[in-house]
């Protein structure tokens, strides 16, 4: 809608009169089935772009098993009970558990209680840059893609329109053309210029009939235009009861456009791709984590048999990783603490080593070929943009020959009116004066549509 908006801004404040123009351009948006069908693609795109965007929230999960009835447990036994949490890096997880086993005869009930934390520092390269950027360039696309097309629409309408004024002039001058021809023909007759069935009659007979094929061919490509017009306005074609004049944009930019932006954003996702590939080829994780847990029995009071904590750190820089564990056990009935530590690592060839070194390389030129598309697209834009400016200032040029053309065929036609009226000039050649005019007004009309038609090429080329 934002497309047409602009161009009616352009439109009505220059002539109230063109009311039927911005009814055409109005049926064309709102009842055309391409238009229907660019909405429809349009608000579809939005939902997945909007799905894309949607931040994911943390997860938890609530887990419990009960065994009422189990060999060798004389009571209930609740082997899983646990609550976790996870961060949605999944750089967080936390975990609280708490299983028991409560005795039908009375005898008491036994917790083992637990709980678990752990973090890492990822040191390289996220991906979340990636996704906005990924996100942005496919929004960018979309609303240039809608805008675009209906914009292209509405100069398909100002084109055809166009189209069908020139047929219906040309077909005005065949017509005052072949009648000339018929009227000399039957005064040449009758005066005996000529004989029926010479070479001479013969030939204009010949010349009139094929000024009636011009006509008759020039009237089928008005119906076939006419019939696009339709199929895009879903209206009749009827001349435009006036035209308004053209306005094009005094400020442009010759810094790009969507495209030249959504071409420089995708060069931005082909350096942040290479560089989230190389972090997950190379991590750099630092890892933290605390267990605890214990065992309590519950007869007369609470006792605790036994309870244990352990954290760990550990480093992981893909082909190798080492992990330092320390800790201990409280042991109730011996009463004492038995101290633990463990220091591990591990190491492994790489066996994807080449493969992943291509891909990477792969994935190093296609940064540079972003980055050259970017360039080019820029320049593209800006040798289109040149190019529209130079269509516009040819058009306005011509539009200032074709107004003093008018003028100068208003004072002839003035003028012979002032001579017919004194017997000085036939009335053929009043007829001619006035068709001129009338040539040079409904050209004006041409040019007019044409011009609107360039003003939207300029704001397309824009967006």
């Amino acid at each position: 809608m934002k497309a047409l908006a602009i161009l009616l801004i352009l439109i009505l404040p220059i002539s109230a009169g063109a009311a039927e123009l911005e009814e055409v351009l109005l049926a064309a948006q709102q009842g055309s089935r391409d238009a229907e069908s660019y909405r429809l693609s349009y608000e579809n795109s939005l939902l997945s772009l909007r799905s894309d965007a949607l931040d994911e929230s943390a997860s938890y999960s609530l887990e419990l098993e009960a065994s009422p009835l189990s060999e060798g447990v004389d009571g209930i036994s609740v082997g899983s009970l646990s609550f976790t949490a996870v961060t949605p890096d999944e750089d967080t997880s936390v975990s609280v558990r708490s299983p028991f086993t409560i005795m039908y005869d009375g005898s008491g009930s036994t917790y083992y209680p637990g709980f678990s934390v752990s973090h890492s520092f990822d040191f390289g390269h996220d991906d979340e840059l990636l996704k906005d950027l990924q996100i942005e360039a496919s929004r960018i696309s979309t609303e240039r893609t809608y805008r675009s097309a209906l914009l292209s629409m509405q100069r398909s309408v100002l084109d055809i329109s166009a189209s069908i004024y020139s047929i219906d002039l040309e077909i005005e001058e065949e017509e005052r053309s072949l009648e000339k021809e018929r009227r000399e023909m039957e005064e040449d007759l009758e005066l005996r210029i000529i004989s029926a069935g010479s070479v001479d009659a013969v030939e204009r007979d010949l010349s009139i009939r094929l000024s009636e094929d011009n006509i008759a061919s020039l009237e089928r490509q008005k119906e076939i235009l006419a019939g696009s017009f339709q199929a895009l306005t879903g209206l009749e074609w009827e001349p435009y009861s006036s035209i308004p004049e053209p306005s094009f944009a005094s400020i442009y930019s010759w810094d790009g456009n969507s495209e030249v932006e959504e071409a420089r954003l995708l060069s931005e996702v082909a350096g942040e791709a290479y560089l989230v590939e190389y972090s997950e080829q190379h991590p750099r994780q630092l890892s933290l984590s605390l267990d605890a847990d214990g065992t309590i029995r519950q007869k007369e009071g609470m006792e605790a048999d036994e309870a244990g904590a352990m954290a760990t750190v550990g480093w992981d820089s893909g082909n190798w990783a080492l992990y330092v564990s320390g800790g201990g056990r409280w042991q109730n009935a011996e009463r004492r603490i038995v101290p633990s530590i463990t220091i591990g690592g591990s190491w492994h060839s790489d066996s994807t080593g080449r493969k992943d070194a291509l891909y990477l390389e792969t994935l190093a030129n296609e940064r540079l070929l972003r980055q050259n598309e970017y360039m080019i697209t820029l320049s593209d834009y800006r040798e289109d943009l040149v190019s529209v400016l130079s269509d516009i200032a040819a058009w306005q040029a011509s539009r200032e020959r074709q107004g003093n053309e008018i003028e100068y065929r208003k004072a002839v036609a003035s003028q012979a009116e002032a001579f017919y009226s004194k017997g000085l000039m036939t009335e053929e050649e009043l007829s001619d004066a006035a068709f001129a005019l009338h040539k040079a007004e409904a050209e004006l009309g041409v040019m007019k549509l044409e011009g609107l038609s360039l003003s939207l090429s300029l704001e397309s080329l824009m967006i």
